[in-house]
């Protein structure tokens, strides 16, 4: 009786030890399951229920979330299928995902019901350059700079398009307009356009360090404009600017720790040589100099001292 008592409990404890297993390791995935299924997301059904979703979409947009803006811009639809916000909307979630053929159906459908906005056109085109059109995506931005010739993104955009075909100077002259018109948005993009447009293209670093200084004169919280920075003023030699934005970046980006020795490290040694470089190489001479004369003479003098040890008989 008491081995069959000590069985059954052996049996029990073994089955707690499963099932807590069972746990552990499901665990996860069950955490994952409810944290990317959405079938729980619903409309909204009150009066203002369109213009709440608009709003929420665009707020989800401005953070990134571009998988909730896209359910957001749905409802909208939902709500209304011949509204060209919610394609829009939507479409621009999809470009942001890398969707580009699905985001072009949307863009089709808003422009039937709205065929000259000049904001569809400029969506249109930078969907045709994700997926590599670079002529379809001039004519789509051509057409929006041809409704809107005030439309700075547009003017940027065509400009990043006439630089991945080789057209620099067309391309300096977009994002200049873009600059001149006011970019509305993260106004410190066309003037990293330029930067980079000069550093990567034309090798002109003087330039692209002057735009990247007034991108971060315009923003001077945006952590990767230090990061260029600091890369163009070592390839110059300006190593005291280079450690300086080197320093800015790590301190924005809060970057781990070994990143942060990496960044240190190489600030580290560009000041070092900037310091100390001059100095060492100074007193290497000197030393030279100095110490080669002793040293030929100390030479010499051992060469011609006779040997301490016996010749051998």
């Amino acid at each position: 009786m008491n081995k069959l008592h000590s069985v059954s409990l052996g049996q029990t404890y073994r089955n707690i030890l499963i099932v807590c297993l069972l746990l552990l390791c499901c665990a996860p995935a069950l955490g994952q399951e409810s944290s990317t299924s959405d079938a729980s997301f619903e409309c909204l059904t009150n009066e203002d229920a369109f213009l709440q979703h608009i709003e929420q979409g665009a707020f989800y947009r401005g953070r990134r979330d571009y998988n909730r803006a896209y359910q957001e811009y749905n409802c909208v639809i939902e709500i209304d299928p011949f509204s060209p916000l919610g394609y829009r909307g939507r479409a621009i979630a999809l470009i942001e995902q890398g969707n580009y053929q699905t985001a072009l159906a949307d863009l089709e459908i808003a422009l039937n019901i709205m065929p000259d906005d000049a904001l569809l056109y400029n969506s249109q085109g930078w969907a045709y350059f994700g997926l590599g059109d670079t002529e379809a995506a001039l004519t789509s931005l051509n057409r929006a700079i041809a409704l809107d010739p005030n439309y700075a993104l547009a003017f940027n955009n065509r400009g990043l398009v006439e630089r991945s075909v080789g057209d620099l100077e067309a391309a300096l002259r977009d994002f200049q307009v873009a600059i001149d018109l006011g970019y509305p948005d993260r106004r410190y993009v066309p003037y990293i356009n330029m930067g980079d447009t000069y550093a990567e293209e034309l090798n002109d670093l003087h330039s692209a360090a002057q735009w990247y200084e007034t991108a971060t004169y315009i923003t001077p919280s945006v952590s990767f404009i230090h990061e260029k920075l600091g890369d163009v003023y070592a390839e110059l030699g300006m190593w005291s600017k280079s450690a300086y934005h080197y320093e800015q970046f790590i301190y924005l980006e809060d970057l781990d720790r070994p990143q942060v020795l990496y960044y240190v490290r190489v600030a580290a040694m560009r000041e070092f040589l900037l310091l100390y470089a001059p100095t060492l190489l100074i007193v290497a001479i000197l030393a030279y100099f100095f110490l080669a004369p002793r040293y030929r003479r100390w030479r010499q003098q051992r060469l011609k001292a006779p040997s301490a040890i016996p010749p051998s008989a």
